[in-house]
């Protein structure tokens, strides 16, 4: 009896020596990981590990890029935390939630290579390589073990985007990401929905907001998904060194708004991406007096958009159709130079989605 309890209490102590050191085995393994990664480099400051409830977290996790001549911050955040059921494990299969809190995402842009021009024939198979990798990603999917995610969830993220090579640089910030993302399964079996959703908003310094709202098939052989997605109440002045790096021009004043709306399966879509600017000014005569030709030009552009605006609204915009296979899309032009006179000399566009379409609009192949 003695030599029972003699070599359980040996057990006891193997096993809670191994729980304490478990959180610093898998730190050092995952920044050994980190580490190990082709042009990235980073930690993460400590590891959480609940054996009984079924969690692990890694806290204060720090990613940053190495391709530049400086390590650049790439991807950070305060903790990442995973859920998951011991029963479905012991079944082979995992059902989890992710919850990620306070994730930020920089993004550097690298300057653009100089490739031949394409023709329309190579574009077109080029865009067709792209979707049949999108095929390969869905069928590796498919092909791994069985899971559920129920829910992803990320709290009060930041996304970032970074030009330097550009004149003046470009920095610009959507904060206060909240997003969702649920029913992520490659079984049917753990899901009574084929449907995953996804479920974005974010906050554009300073009034401004950014809605996305996805509904994916993940089962479907054929790209299968609804997106709606909008880009609201955009102060122009503040976006200037965008319009002046990419556009080489600045606004007064303004506010834009841009709207999509898709719907896609058996490999064909439907939809449209709507811009719309209230209150736009490009001119600034203080700021111009002393460059006639630019000033110019402003005057000439911004006459042609007063033409065009609704006048009630103060509002230029167009809805641009766009439909077809994903290897090969179509643009409605005339539809797109239709809605433009519709909206100054008829009705105004309403800004936003318009929720006009609908699975049932696809064309079937």
């Amino acid at each position: 009896m003695k030599k029972l309890l003699k070599i359980l209490s040996s057990l006891i102590i193997i096993v809670l020596i191994a729980r304490l050191a478990a959180p610093f085995v898998l730190k050092a393994y995952i920044n050994h990981t980190i580490h190990q990664m082709d042009g990235y480099d980073g930690q993460v400051g400590s590891v959480s590990l609940g054996l009984l409830k079924g969690s692990l977290g890694v806290n204060d996790v720090h990613i940053v890029k190495t391709a530049y001549k400086e390590p650049t911050p790439f991807f950070s955040a305060d903790a990442i935390r995973l859920r998951f059921h011991w029963k479905p494990l012991f079944h082979k299969f995992l059902i989890a939630s992710l919850y990620v809190d306070s994730p930020r995402l920089d993004y550097v842009a690298t300057p653009a290579k100089e490739e031949p021009k394409k023709t329309k024939e190579e574009k077109k198979e080029e865009r067709k390589e792209k979707v049949g990798e999108v095929k390969q990603e869905m069928r590796q999917v498919r092909q791994m073990p069985p899971f559920r995610i129920d829910a992803i969830t990320v709290d009060n993220g930041e996304v970032k985007y970074h030009d330097y090579q550009t004149k003046p640089e470009v920095n610009l910030k959507i904060d206060n990401v909240q997003a969702k993302v649920v029913n992520l399964t490659n079984s049917t079996e753990l899901s009574d929905s084929k449907d995953a959703s996804i479920d974005v908003t974010g906050h554009v310094p300073t009034k401004g907001m950014v809605n996305l709202n996805m509904t994916v098939n993940q089962f479907a052989k054929e790209p299968t998904f609804k997106l709606n997605g909008e880009l609201l109440d955009l102060n122009l002045v503040e976006w200037n060194n965008l319009l002046r790096a990419y556009g080489k021009f600045d606004v007064a004043g303004g506010v834009f708004n841009l709207a999509m709306e898709f719907a896609a399966r058996d490999g064909n879509f439907k939809g449209y991406i709507k811009p719309t600017f209230d209150d736009l000014n490009l001119i600034s005569w203080n700021k111009d007096k002393h460059k006639p030709i630019k000033l110019f030009k402003k005057a000439l552009i911004g006459s042609a958009a007063q033409v065009l605006k609704n006048q009630p609204k103060d509002r230029l915009g167009t809805k641009v159709p766009l439909s077809g296979k994903f290897d090969d899309p179509k643009a409605g032009v005339w539809p797109s130079v239709g809605s433009l006179l519709k909206n100054a000399f008829i009705k105004a566009l309403f800004p936003g989605v318009e929720g006009s379409i609908k699975f049932s609009d696809v064309k079937e192949s």
